[in-house]
């Protein structure tokens, strides 16, 4: 919990430093807006990182491993067919059962989808990360774990 703590501090830090309403002149890249660019790459970098280097995490990890392992053996497998062909590819790259390497490359694009958000210049930053952060604070605990039904 510590370390998700301290990813929350150190992304929200590096949110509140970005000013992306920063004037923006032809031809010359300002210091707010390399300093802009280096918060949005660093917040990217260190929520992906957590991302892919998570290990049985969740409640559906396994399940997910398992049908990895079916795919490989091109058995029936309950899943979309572009999933079924990414995790073709990403054990045909790698040449043996890499699971890890399948789940680092969706948080890849998951972390990207979400960081897009910060780069448009009408929206503040501090509202759009705080309204993306608090809806998967919010909505976590009750979707993914199921909280909710097991209510008195």
């Amino acid at each position: 919990m510590v370390i998700y703590i301290s990813v929350a501090a150190l992304t929200v830090f590096l949110g509140l430093t970005v000013d992306n309403h920063c004037r923006i002149r032809r031809g010359m890249v300002s210091r707010q807006q390399m300093l802009n660019a280096l918060c949005l790459c660093g917040i990217f970098f260190i929520l992906f990182a957590v991302s892919a280097c998570r290990l049985n995490v969740g409640n559906d990890y396994a399940k997910y491993v398992e049908f990895m392992h079916l795919i490989r053996c091109d058995a029936f497998v309950p899943t979309e067919f572009g999933f079924n062909q990414i995790v073709k590819i990403l054990y045909g790259i790698s040449g043996f059962e890499n699971y890890l390497l399948v789940f680092a490359f969706f948080a890849f694009f998951t972390i990207l989808l979400f960081c897009l958000p910060f780069t448009d210049r009408r929206i503040p930053l501090l509202s759009a990360f705080s309204c993306l952060w608090l809806s998967g604070i919010i909505s976590s605990p009750l979707t993914r774990s199921g909280i909710i039904w097991r209510l008195p």
